[in-house]
Formats: structure tokens, sequence, C-alpha cells
């Protein structure tokens, strides 16, 4: 154990004089002609170049230089200039589209669609029959009806669009609405009311 130890002294002993040596060989290869200012910092001197003043920093750092040296050794290389847009046509005058001309009215139209009025006026619209249990228990109200009518005034389809609130009302209405007849013309879609009172 004493032996190592001792060893091992011997060995830091060694380096410390090789690397003391080394130092001194430096100091000797170093030029005299550079005139040097000593400064004492902390017992220790310190040797250094006469045209750098303490307090002073460098004017550009070794990586400015380098960063300098790389931009003007690098050149980019010219953009290619682009191609320039295809020119348009000229925009060609439009002229406005003619007029619709007004066609008469093709035959076997007995009433026009603008006289609505005038064919429910001249339709057949009974009105409907109070049904007797509803009668008996009092219920009245008010069917909203929508149906369709064809061609030949003849209605095609119909539904409750709003109910009375009372199913024998509602039913009344949709079988009173399916009996009406109109004069011929145009298919329409109507919607209609049935009111159903007691006196």
């Amino acid at each position: 154990m004493k032996d190592s130890l001792l060893h091992a002294l011997d060995i830091g002993t060694l380096a410390l004089w090789a690397s003391v040596t080394l130092l001194a060989a430096v100091a000797i290869g170093v030029p005299s002609s550079i005139p040097q200012a000593a400064v004492a910092a902390g017992g220790m001197t310190t040797e250094i170049g006469s045209d750098f003043l303490i307090g002073d920093t460098p004017d550009e750092s070794p990586e400015e230089d380098w960063a300098k040296e790389m931009e003007e050794n690098t050149t980019m290389p010219a953009k290619a200039a682009l191609p320039s847009p295809p020119s348009m046509a000229p925009r060609k005058s439009v002229s406005p589209l003619p007029e619709i001309p007004k066609l008469p009215r093709p035959p076997g139209r007995a009433v026009p669609s603008s006289s609505i009025d005038t064919r429910l006026a001249a339709g057949h619209t009974p009105g409907p029959a109070y049904p007797a249990a509803a009668r008996a228990a009092g219920q009245t109200g008010t069917v909203v009806m929508s149906f369709t009518v064809n061609g030949a005034g003849k209605v095609v389809s119909a539904f409750v669009y709003t109910s009375s609130g009372w199913p024998l009302l509602d039913q009344e209405a949709l079988r009173t609405v399916k009996t009406w007849t109109f004069p011929p013309g145009e298919a329409m879609a109507l919607i209609r009311p049935l009111v159903f009172e007691l006196p």
C-alpha cells in the first residue's frame, strides 16, 4: 500500500516537472521583438501585447472574421429571370340577349292560370257535413287542408295540413276536399281552411 502511494506521488511529481519544462520552452520560443506589458493581477504577472488595452474589447472576433471571409468567398448564383405571364386576349364586347317574345297561349285552356280566384269561384266546393258524433260531443275546430288540382280540375291528392285536434273533424274535411272539382286549367296546389262550428 505504501509503495503504491509513493509510486503515485513520484508519477505526479514527474508530470508537474514535465509541464513546467514545457512552459519554459514555449516562453523561450516567443519572439522578443513584440513589445510586452506586464499586468499584475492577484500576485500573478501576465504578459500581453502592448497594442491591447485592458478594458477594451477587440473590434472583431475570430468568428466574425471567418464569417466575413465566407461571405466574400461565397458567391450567390444570379436569380434566373421569371418568364413574363402570357398576355390575355382582349375581351370581346357581349351584346345583350334579345327579349323573349310573348307567345299566345295554346288553345284548349278554358281558364288562364292568372285567374285562380275565378277558377276557385267557379269550382264545385261544398262544405263538409258535421259528423253526428262530433256534434253530440260538442267538438268544434278548423282543419287546414292542402290539396292539388290537376289540369282537368280534379283533386288528385289531399292531406291535413293543420289538424283541428279532433279525428272525426279531420276525416270529414279530407273526405270533403276529395270531392271538389274545378274548371279545366293549369295544375295548382292550394291550402284552404274548413271550419266546423256549432250554432
